[in-house]
């Protein structure tokens, strides 16, 4: 099977070219890399690889590569960036072949934080990637990602005999990731470094809940995906293919001020700050002493995968976001010299 992958250098793209190169090695994968640097890294690595030097602005380089692979899978900012996904789509629909073409694109499930706020319609609802699967295809444009998200359902029901997508929607991922580039995710790592600086935490008054995924319980998940679309049989199936094929992928779920009082505890025991001070603040408080990122603490996200568990088999078998946490808070004392 060909494969043309978007992200090789970011987190989740990384992780995942270590588990195919690992598992793999008869597939043949291309990479969009955008400078000679990181080409270089990756070819030192990973020798059987091949590189197209490009980024997610690069159509003409994107579309000469989407038409020789068997599956595309996009991680590269894939949750918003438009450009880079409608290059993929136009690509697709515009050169036609007899063969079946898979595209697994990477969303989120921050798209489930729309009117999920206190007072508002979806507040408290726990999404099922498919009981609710009319429901999380229908949010309005305005929706985290559903500008990008409508693209790929589009694009789903164009020719679906042809092109077969499937839409994957971590939760908040966490973990160290095996890629050659970027390691470390977002959420964990930010509070970890925050903490560290300010010598206390910052949490959000109220609850405020996401789901979470261990980085490499993601990378099993695409990877059975890929293992299906290499099978031409088992890769016709509607359920695990199409319009309705969002994939959540979730471990569990945790409250951010948990998270924050973790991170302080784990922080203080190691002796990096003096006490295990928490200050909790409302929204503009918070984004004010913070910085914009802190609004993203304001925020409500709650999924379970049933697709993913019924029809792939995948479990979560990674340790969970807890214990991880002291791990984060070390590596970001260490990026800051404090060890």
């Amino acid at each position: 099977m060909k494969i043309f992958l978007l992200g090789a250098t970011g987190y989740i793209g990384g992780d995942l070219l270590y588990l195919l190169n690992k598992t793999h090695p008869e597939y043949e994968i291309t990479v969009l890399v955008r400078d000679q640097d990181k080409a270089a890294i990756i070819a030192a690595e990973y020798p059987r690889v091949k590189i197209a030097l490009g980024d997610n602005n690069s159509a003409d380089v994107i579309a000469e590569e989407v038409v020789k692979a068997d599956l595309i899978y996009h991680a590269a900012n894939s949750a918003d960036d438009v450009s880079s996904v409608q290059s993929i789509s136009h690509a697709l629909r515009k050169f036609s072949t007899d063969k079946s073409i898979h595209y697994i694109h990477t969303s989120g499930t921050g798209l489930l934080t729309h009117d999920a706020g206190p007072s508002q319609p979806r507040h408290g609802k726990i999404y099922n990637d498919i009981t609710d699967i009319d429901d999380i295809t229908s949010f309005p444009s305005a929706a985290d990602h559903r500008n990008v998200d409508e693209i790929v359902l589009d694009l789903a029901t164009a020719e679906p005999e042809r092109i077969k997508t499937a839409i994957v929607c971590p939760a908040v991922i966490y973990g160290t990731g095996r890629g050659l580039v970027k390691r470390s995710s977002l959420a964990v790592p930010f509070i970890a470094a925050d903490v560290l600086k300010r010598g206390a935490g910052i949490a959000p008054e109220g609850e405020w809940v996401w789901g979470n995924v261990h980085v490499e319980d993601l990378s099993r998940l695409t990877l059975s995906l890929m293992e299906i679309a290499a099978t031409t049989n088992a890769a016709s199936s509607t359920a695990l293919w199409g319009k309705d094929a969002y994939y959540f992928v979730e471990a569990g779920e945790s409250d951010w001020a948990d998270i924050v009082r973790q991170v302080v505890h784990e922080a203080h025991e190691a002796g990096l700050i003096q006490s295990e001070e928490v200050k909790y603040l409302n929204k503009t408080d918070a984004v004010e002493q913070g910085g914009p990122v802190y609004a993203y603490f304001f925020t409500n996200s709650r999924s379970r995968g049933s697709r993913a568990r019924e029809l792939l088999d995948w479990e979560p078998v990674q340790v969970g976001i807890e214990g991880t946490i002291r791990e984060a808070v070390m590596a970001e004392a260490s990026k800051l010299g404090m060890l």
